[in-house]
């Protein structure tokens, strides 16, 4: 079985079209908005090449985005503010195929 890893997903989209497309395309990938352009979640190392070229399809040189590996949900009980349902930072228990 693989192991999956931990990412946070950043991005500065100016074109609301644009923005809307890396939205949903990062929402397919099963991966959970925890603001409005911030994307975390539990990926196969195999998405993770996946993801990058997709968001190399979307944004152009006038926007920004990275893909940082994290351990936030280990840390977000004792080092955040604002959220509430800490269930989303929950490893999932399931593996999309």
């Amino acid at each position: 079985m693989d192991i999956e890893i931990e990412i946070l997903i950043c991005y500065d989209v100016e074109n609301n079209k644009k923005r809307k497309k890396l939205y949903d395309q990062l929402k397919q990938f099963g991966l959970i908005p925890i603001q409005k352009s911030v994307f975390w979640g539990f990926i196969l190392p195999a998405e993770k090449n996946a993801i990058l070229r997709e968001v190399g399809k979307i944004i152009d040189k006038e926007d920004k985005a990275f893909l940082v590996y994290t351990n936030l949900s280990k840390v977000i009980k004792e080092q955040s503010f604002g959220y509430k349902d800490l269930e989303i930072f929950k490893n999932k228990d399931y593996i999309i195929i």
